[in-house]
């Protein structure tokens, strides 16, 4: 059953990673979380890396196509990769939220105007560690033991079994490499769910805080394909001005993940700033009068998203000063600007200029009158967040509350660190 997955080599061979993966994703099972050794979706990814690259041979997945064609298998292939990518990201962040509250500024908060009546969401729901316990392994068959060891029984690398996080290296430096091409050819019947695979590695490299120095060298590597990446796949349909709405949604979330896993350090192309800028312009006209209960996930956010990451330290000062004032202006322009557009610029505003060493805080947060400009848009957004029906939208209201506390403590942080106090 199972066990022969590795030897049917067809579609059944990643129709089966495809059941395990979910097997593994029920039970927890992890690189360092699993009773039985090996049993993890790190074992998937030597089947999935054999179908992607099948189709580049005329018979496919070990000389036999059966009854099933290359494009069918790379396509299930390609969706199995893109479910790790997700999961292991959920397991990475713990199922925290992308917007992180800055810690920086909790002493401040006792300086605010007095708008102490909001009530804060706490992320409980999305902090809360899902600590249910896996089945004893006594509850699993001698047969299923048994077929896992088989499926788990690969040649293996000896220098890949060094890794400490094995699925994340092998999804970093075996897949993703072979998904770029895939994602670059617009032609291709695989190219929406080669973007997806990608996008979601890409996402999960953004997850993961690299200080500690331990994914060094993954990191080093994962730059480099960022940087390809970026320039193989996200320039040419940026170049392009495509007005495939989908296409456009699903090339600026991957330009977001990108920029967020390397932040400031793309090279970017002239002018591609203010292809987003010119997107998230258009995005307007697709936006409705009623909050939609997605609206992070909106094309407006992805594009200021992507401004966001693009603009941070060490982007250079031009770079960075026509996103501030990009960003600045869509604040500005509230009430007219949605909510979750007006809550994701803040949080990038947030993060570009949070410290004073920064080489732009000078010349642009301040001498541009940055400070100036958000105390003047604070009435605003305490008022946007207000108007917002908490039962109807109860996301967008406890992240528009949370962005207006983090505002008032910006404010102050700031003003301390510009008087030497902070």
């Amino acid at each position: 059953m199972l066990g022969k997955i590795k030897d049917s080599g067809d579609l059944k061979a990643v129709a089966a990673c495809g059941v395990l993966h979910n097997v593994f994703i029920t039970l927890k099972w992890y690189d360092h979380n699993t009773p039985i050794e090996g049993a993890s979706d790190a074992t998937l990814l030597p089947i999935l890396v054999e179908a992607i690259d099948a189709p580049a041979t005329s018979n496919g997945m070990n000389g036999t196509s059966g009854h099933s064609t290359p494009d069918q298998i790379l396509q299930l292939a390609l969706e199995i990769t893109a479910s790790i990518a997700t999961s292991l990201q959920e397991a990475l962040e713990h199922g925290s939220k992308h917007e992180r509250p800055f810690e920086g500024f909790d002493e401040a908060a006792e300086e605010l105007d007095g708008e102490d009546d909001i009530k804060m969401n706490e992320d409980g729901e999305s902090d809360e560690e899902e600590n249910s316990e896996v089945e004893d392994d006594d509850e699993i068959t001698q047969e299923m033991e048994a077929d896992m060891e088989r499926v788990t029984a690969f040649d293996s690398d000896p220098e890949e079994e060094e890794v400490e996080e094995v699925t994340l290296d092998r999804l970093v430096r075996t897949i993703a490499p072979k998904l770029v091409p895939l994602a670059s050819d617009t032609n291709s019947a695989v190219h929406a769910p080669a973007l997806s695979a990608l996008n979601n590695i890409a996402w999960t490299i953004g997850s993961i805080d690299f200080s500690t120095g331990h994914l060094r060298p993954l990191q080093k590597f994962w730059s480099s394909l960022a940087q390809k990446t970026w320039t193989t796949v996200i320039s040419p349909v940026l170049a392009s001005n495509t007005a495939d709405i989908d296409l456009a949604s699903t090339i600026t979330s991957l330009a977001w993940a990108i920029a967020r896993s390397v932040k400031g350090s793309l090279r970017i192309a002239p002018e591609e700033q203010r292809k987003f800028m010119a997107l998230y312009q258009a995005s307007k006209t697709l936006n409705s009068s009623e909050p939609d209960p997605d609206a992070f996930q909106s094309l407006g956010v992805k594009c200021i998203g992507v401004l966001g990451c693009l603009a941070l330290d060490p982007a250079p000062i031009e770079l960075n000063r026509e996103v501030g004032v990009f960003l600045i202006t869509t604040l500005s322009a509230l009430p007219e600007t949605p909510a979750a557009d007006a809550v994701e610029a803040l949080n990038a505003v947030f993060d570009i200029y949070a410290d004073k060493t920064y080489e732009f805080d000078e010349p642009v947060f301040w001498r541009d009158g940055f400070y100036k400009h958000l105390e003047e848009i604070q009435p605003k957004v305490k008022k946007m967040a207000k108007s917002i029906d908490k039962r109807k939208f109860g996301e967008l209201r406890a992240r528009s509350d949370e962005v207006v506390l983090n505002l008032g403590r910006f404010l102050v942080y700031k003003r301390k660190e510009k008087e030497g106090k902070a």
